[in-house]
């Protein structure tokens, strides 16, 4: 016989966030902080990991050294309050953000040599720069 597993949902979640592993998880609708990926995280980054995100105040950042995320599809997410900031990936080849509409700072993809998508069919409002190369 199996019990019922129950997901409990905090609408507000207060302070940064790391996403180290794919069994990190963020129950939250809103994220007060930034939410930042780790340099070991691999495969792809999306509902499993934070499956009610729509809104971050800080910023989201995946800087530096990943060597293992294969793709972005977070379809939940909404809006941004910092700067978005995706750099120096060595695997990652797709980015879909299907929900974004607002980017507070700027968005800026870097030197991410094996990225061949990105969809963000729905921004319409960067505050400052954006930056694809």
């Amino acid at each position: 016989m199996f019990a019922d597993i129950i997901c409990i949902v905090e609408t507000i979640h207060d302070g940064d966030f790391t996403i180290n592993k794919d069994t990190d998880v963020l129950n939250c609708t809103t994220l007060n902080g930034g939410l930042y990926i780790g340099r070991g995280y691999e495969g792809t980054l999306g509902s499993d990991q934070v499956p009610f995100l729509k809104h971050i105040t800080g910023f989201f950042s995946i800087n530096d050294g990943n060597r293992g995320l294969e793709s972005i599809d977070i379809p939940t997410l909404e809006q941004v309050g910092r700067d978005v900031c995706i750099k120096k990936t060595s695997q990652l080849k797709h980015i879909n953000l299907p929900e974004l509409k607002t980017v507070r700072g700027g968005v800026s993809v870097e030197e991410n040599k094996m990225l061949t998508n990105i969809s963000m069919p729905e921004l319409t409002t960067i505050a400052r720069h954006l930056l694809v190369e």
